[in-house]
């Protein structure tokens, strides 16, 4: 199992070092490296651009609740860890102000 899971990560590692270093490379025209907005260094012609640009909007879109799901979880698990009768006495209430705190603090 461990042999597996760092074969994973290796290939992780891997693919989005390539597509980082390739990235960065295509879209650095200056001294100054790519645009702060990687959106607007795309073309703003042509199919696969556009195709591009919206499969970049999709995926920042639905990558945001994949990520704060497992942070919420964990501070849910610290917080029933830590004081497990006001875990069981205001759950709800732990539930949304963690969901308050990590839109805020990740906004």
């Amino acid at each position: 199992f461990t042999r597996i899971m760092t074969l994973c990560i290796a290939i992780s590692l891997f693919i989005y070092l390539t597509f980082s270093l390739t990235s960065y490379a295509a879209f650095s025209t200056d001294d100054n490296g790519p645009a702060s907005n990687i959106i607007s260094s795309y073309p703003k012609t042509g199919a696969p651009f556009i195709l591009a640009r919206f499969l970049y909007v999709f995926l920042v879109l639905f990558s945001y609740p994949l990520q704060t799901f497992p942070g919420r979880t964990s501070f849910t698990s610290l917080i029933n860890y830590a004081c497990p009768q006001m875990a069981a006495r205001f759950p709800r209430a732990i539930y949304n102000g963690l969901t308050a705190l990590l839109l805020l603090f990740t906004w």
